[in-house]
């Protein structure tokens, strides 16, 4: 996926991810399926990386 074709980072997690620091990222994209990431290490700073390369 290119990163101008993105539209949304999602973050989904449960308490236990919180706590021990890991989630799924999902990535919504124009004219794309989107991307699902299961059980990603520091979703939050992932999600932050993204956002700051598409800008």
């Amino acid at each position: 996926m290119r990163l101008d074709a993105i539209e949304t980072v999602e973050i989904k997690q449960s308490i236990m991810g919180r706590i021990l620091g890991f989630g799924t990222i999902k990535i919504t994209g124009r004219g794309i399926s989107d991307l699902v990431f299961k059980n990603i290490d520091n979703p939050l700073e992932v999600k932050k990386e993204i956002e700051s390369v598409q800008t």
